[in-house]
């Protein structure tokens, strides 16, 4: 019973919830909108979103709305128009189009021509047509069954906002595609550019292939703009979506970028008086609707005209360094977004805490070899002050004759050398003790004393009776009696084998030391790699999953809560530039691009880097390295650029500076000089600097050589050479450790 109640209490509230009146159902109208190029082109899909909100929010109507992408900016010729046109017939043989809205002037040429046997009758808005274009339809005679959309021309506007932006502008690049539709933008900046004659030098760089075009942009005058046309197909026939076109001239710009449409937006132009799609849509889906109620295309007059929209983007404002105040009152700026180490200060404080942890270790690692190269300084310094005389604690003094008899010798001396008083006291004698090795060089060591009469130092190892070797010092000279005439060959023994052991100690030491850094060094390389490797796998991931999902769900709001989705593409713009933000510190922390491409690639992406980030003039010059250099000494030339590029942008306060690569017959070297403030190279060796240590460890470590030449107001010059196959540390560190 309990069940049959419920029943019935929600039948109840089913009748007292509907309407009294139902509503009337709307007459149905079928728009069939044809786009001129693909389906991928940007400008189309700002057009259908704008039109499709129109229709949306319609109380007349139940409009049904069928797309169809004609590709003419690949596919050309009568064949393709015949078989598309057949394609079109057949597939709505069937339905009653009551309004067709063509996108471009091509997708209206091509219904023209097909009038005939194809919607014959049905009326026609022309979305986006230029305004010479749209002078000719008004004096057609198909002009009964147009009406027109029409598109501004905003390229005197866009130029206007170069002089605003870029006041000492001088050059003007125009980087535009072959295609035909490409020539419409092409040809609206060229007829604006008449009205500026003799003020700009214009720089063509249209239907040029892509890498042709990519490599000019790169190396433009600092007075240069680029103005971005359209790019579908390029010089070479390679086809592109224009904005993905523009991301690509856009990175690879040295100079800022300026295009026409709301369209490029977002992907790499400044901004300004941009010809909006999507208002142009809107209007084109205005003229359907009055279509619709029942009004004669030819009596409707074009609109569109004031289909204008003031965007800029704050990221290439910040970009390339055009303060906010210089754009126009009222315009929209957008993407503002905090830095990466503003969003996530965590991150940031324990990647510095990891390179302060290392660099302490460093530093102690430097410390302790700069004290041991001290006390060795300071031992040579001591055995320099012990001369011949009899003061010296602990010598064997002795003298000889030219014929090589001893004449003399103290107690200490016979000790000395393992002899006894009773042994020959001939040089012979002495030199059968010595190591057989050393033989020969001591007999040289006393020719050479009675030859030049000097002072002469010599260090041998002596053989005693039980095998052990005793390490000598010997320094001797010939003594005269009478000018002219050599007498005897005096001089002064001592035993330093204790201090050739402590060398033998130092040189252990100095080994375990290099293995040492070698081993801290591929540490830190590693762990630097591992969270790299975190930050592209794991967190780029999350985001590049968490974009995917907005759009997703960009695309389930679209229809049913419009303002909804354009939060969520800004959301999706904001994870996406996000995720940029995390892979760009991911590569910083380790060039995975140095294990995938090399050395010379490696270190062009840096200087590419540098020059966006610093906007600072660096070329980088370098040929390809027939012999490439072990992974080590690589990453050692790599971390040397980056490190006198860190101290270029900190401390040159330079507008240029140049790098480059370069291969000899049997090493590599890399050379960047700067134009700056300069520095005493010796006074900031002896302050202990890191970054100064931290290069030249990392050189010395790969058997190569560091010089730095630099002087107060004459700019650093910084070059690092290496041999061609190169020292393997990480080895030495790993053998070391094993």
């Amino acid at each position: 019973m309990r069940k049959f109640r419920n029943i019935a209490v929600l039948f109840v509230v089913l009748l007292l919830t509907q309407p009294l009146h139902a509503e009337a159902p709307k007459e149905t109208k079928r728009v069939l909108i044809l786009y001129s190029l693909d389906k991928w082109h940007p400008a189309h899909n700002v057009t259908e979103q704008a039109m499709r909100k129109v229709f949306r929010e319609n109380s007349h109507f139940d409009i049904r709305e069928y797309a169809e992408y004609l590709d003419l900016g690949r596919f050309h010729g009568p064949e393709y128009a015949k078989a598309m046109a057949e394609f079109l017939r057949r597939k709505y043989a069937a339905l009653k189009i009551d309004v067709i809205v063509t996108v471009y002037p091509d997708a209206l040429d091509f219904l023209l021509r097909e009038k005939g046997r194809l919607f014959s009758g049905a009326p026609i808005v022309a979305a986006e047509v230029t305004k010479p274009y749209a002078v000719n339809l008004e004096r057609s005679p198909v002009r009964r069954h147009v009406t027109a959309a029409v598109l501004p021309d905003n390229a005197s506007a866009i130029i206007a906002d170069v002089l605003r932006l870029k006041p000492n502008t001088q050059r003007l690049a125009l980087v535009g595609g072959s295609a035909p539709v490409d020539a419409f933008s092409d040809t609206l900046i060229r007829t604006a550019l008449k009205k500026y004659e003799g003020r700009f030098e214009l720089i063509d760089l249209t239907k040029l292939p892509m890498s042709e075009t990519l490599a000019r942009v790169g190396v433009l005058p600092r007075d240069t703009v680029v103005l971005y046309g359209s790019i579908v197909m390029d010089g070479s026939g390679q086809s592109f979506v224009p904005r993905d076109a523009l991301t690509l001239v856009s990175r690879a710009a040295n100079v800022p970028v300026f295009g026409l449409y709301d369209s490029l937006f977002g992907y790499g132009i400044v901004g300004g008086h941009l010809m909006s799609f999507e208002r142009d849509g809107e209007v084109a889906a205005a003229l359907a609707m009055q279509i619709m109620a029942g009004a004669s295309p030819g009596d409707i007059p074009f609109a569109g005209e004031d289909a204008y929209e003031d965007l800029y983007d704050w990221r290439e404002l910040k970009r390339w360094g055009i303060p906010e105040t210089a754009i126009p009152e009222g315009s929209v700026l957008r993407y503002h977004l905090p830095s990466f180490s503003e969003a996530h200060p965590w991150v940031v404080v324990g990647t510095v805490s990891l390179f302060i942890f290392e660099t302490a270790l460093l530093l102690g690692l430097f410390f302790n070899i700069r004290h041991r190269r001290r006390a060795e300084r300071s031992l040579r310094d001591s055995e320099e002050r012990v001369r011949l005389s009899a003061e010296a604690a602990g010598a064997g003094l002795w003298s000889m004759g030219r014929d090589g008899r001893s004449l003399w010798a103290t107690d200490r001396a016979y000790e000395l050398y393992g002899l006894t008083k009773d042994d020959p006291k001939t040089l012979e004698r002495v030199l059968q003790t010595v190591y057989p090795e050393d033989r020969d060089r001591v007999r040289h060591a006393n020719k050479r004393a009675w030859e030049t009469g000097g002072e002469i130092v010599i260090e041998y190892r002596l053989v005693l009776p039980d095998g052990a070797l005793r390490w000598l010092a010997v320094r001797m000279r010939v003594q005269r009696r009478e000018p002219g005439k050599a007498e005897f060959l005096m001089g002064a023994t001592v035993d330093i084998t204790a201090r050739k052991q402590s060398e033998e100690a130092l040189r252990n030491h100095e080994q375990e030391l290099t293995a040492l850094a070698g081993r801290l060094i591929h540490n830190q390389e590693e762990e630097l790699r591992r969270l790299s490797r975190e930050l592209h796998d794991d967190l780029t991931q999350r985001l590049t999953v968490l974009a995917i999902d907005a759009g997703m769900l960009e695309k389930t709001l679209q229809s049913l809560h419009p303002s909804s989705a354009d939060e969520v593409r800004e959301l999706k713009q904001n994870l996406i530039e996000v995720s940029n933000e995390v892979h760009q510190l991911s590569r910083q922390l380790h060039p995975s691009i140095l294990d995938d491409l090399g050395l010379v690639q490696a270190a062009r992406a840096e200087c590419d880097t540098f020059r966006k980030r610093t906007g600072i003039a660096l070329t980088f010059k370098a040929a390809e390295i027939t012999a490439p250099p072990t992974r080590d000494a690589a990453l050692c030339l790599y971390r040397v650029l980056q490190e006198a590029l860190q101290n270029i942008a900190k401390h040159s306060r330079t507008r240029e500076a140049h790098a480059s690569i370069e291969e000899g017959t049997d090493s590599i070297s890399l050379m960047v000089h700067d134009f700056g403030v300069g520095f005493d190279v010796q006074k900031a060796s002896g302050s202990g600097g890191i970054g100064l240590s931290s290069m030249r460890e990392r050189v010395r470590l790969v058997n190569g050589s560091l010089n730095i030449a630099s002087e107060p107001g004459k700019g650093t010059e910084i070059q690092v050479i290496v041999p061609q196959g190169g020292a393997q540390y990480v080895q030495t560190a790993d053998s070391a450790s094993r």
